[in-house]
C-alpha cells in the first residue's frame, strides 16, 4: 500500500518539526566557559555562603572515575568547580537548586585533572541535591562536578560554605533537645508557636598549651523565629548559660604551661564581626 501526503499535509510537518527543534534549541543559558575540569572556576572561602549560576548546556560529559565516588557521571555534561585547601581542614557543604536539571548530580574530586581520585557524589531527584559536612584536608586540590544523572541539562544555582573544621577543638559535643512546650517529640516535627529548648553541650575538647576552648560560633536557620533573638542577635532566652572554671587548670599528668592558674575569663556574646581577646592575663598566649 503507497501512502500519499498531501501537499497541505507536507507544510505541517515541517511546521512541527521547526517548532521542536526551535523548544529544543531556545534555552536560557549560553555555552559554559567550565565545561572542562582544566577550566574549572575557582569557588570563594570567606566563611559565609556563597551563590553563584551556572549552566551545563552544550557541555562536554564529565570523567570516568573507577569505582561509585563519581555516580557516573561520564554520559552526560558537566561543569566544572575547584577549590584548594590552605593549611586548615575544612569542612564543606554544597547544594544545587535547578528547575530544569531534574536528576542534578554533585561529585567532588581530590587530585588534578589528569589524575582524580573521587571522593563524594550525591544523586538528586526534583532539581535538588547536596552534599554536607564533608572533610577536605589541608593543601590539597579538589574539583566539584555539577551533571545529571538522567540527561537533563540546563541551569543551575549552586551554594557552598565552607568552615574550619570545629572538631579539632571540640572532640565531644552534642545538639540536644531537652524540652517541647506543646508536648512534640524531641526528634519533632515542632508544632506552630512550639516552643523548643535547644541546647548545644560540650563534653570533651582538646587544647594546645594555652590555647583552650575560647569561643562557640553558633549558626541559626531560617527555621528561628526572629522574636527569639535580642538585637544583637544574642539567644533571648537562655535557661543556662556557659559557666567558667575561675582559673586555668591542668591535670597534675599533663604538662603545666606558665598560664596555669591565670583567670579563664567570663563567657559574653559579641555581634557577628566583632572579636575580643582575654588579656587580663599576664601571660598573653
Amino acid at each position: 500500500m503507497v501512502t500519499v501526503i498531501s501537499k497541505i499535509d507536507i507544510p505541517k510537518l515541517i511546521l512541527v518539526s521547526i517548532l521542536m527543534l526551535t523548544t529544543h534549541l531556545c534555552f536560557s543559558c549560553s555555552i559554559a566557559p567550565n565545561q572542562e575540569c582544566s577550566s574549572a572556576i575557582n569557588i570563594q572561602d570567606n566563611f559565609m555562603t556563597n551563590c553563584i549560576n551556572g549552566c551545563t548546556e552544550d557541555a562536554t560529559p564529565g570523567t570516568l572515575v573507577a569505582g561509585d565516588g563519581s555516580c557516573g557521571i561520564m554520559p552526560f555534561p558537566t561543569v566544572w568547580y575547584s577549590y584548594s585547601t590552605g593549611a586548615d581542614y575544612m569542612l564543606l557543604d554544597i547544594e544545587i537548586n535547578s528547575s530544569e536539571l531534574e536528576g542534578v548530580t554533585i561529585a567532588l574530586f581530590s587530585g588534578n585533572c589528569n589524575a582524580l581520585v573521587a571522593e563524594t557524589c550525591s544523586k538528586g531527584v526534583n532539581g535538588w541535591t547536596s552534599i554536607t559536612n564533608q572533610d577536605l584536608v589541608p593543601s590539597t586540590n579538589y574539583y566539584i562536578a555539577i551533571s545529571s544523572n538522567d540527561g537533563s541539562f540546563g541551569d543551575f544555582e549552586m551554594c557552598t560554605s565552607l568552615q574550619i573544621d570545629p572538631s579539632l577543638c571540640s572532640t565531644n559535643s552534642q545538639v540536644v533537645i531537652k524540652n517541647t512546650s506543646l508536648g512534640s517529640p524531641f526528634s519533632g516535627p515542632y508544632q506552630p508557636n512550639e516552643v523548643v529548648e535547644v541546647c548545644l553541650e560540650i563534653n570533651a575538647y582538646q587544647n594546645s598549651n594555652c590555647n583552650y576552648l575560647h569561643s562557640i560560633v553558633p549558626f541559626f536557620g531560617d527555621g528561628w523565629a526572629p522574636s527569639s533573638f535580642a538585637a544583637n542577635g544574642e539567644p533571648a532566652n537562655m535557661t543556662k548559660t556557659l559557666m567558667t572554671n575561675g582559673v586555668i587548670d591542668f591535670l597534675p599528668s599533663q604538662f603545666q604551661p606558665m598560664c596555669e592558674g591565670d583567670p579563664t575569663g567570663d563567657w559574653m556574646w559579641f555581634p557577628d564581626g566583632i572579636v575580643t581577646y582575654n588579656l587580663s592575663s599576664s601571660n598573653t598566649l
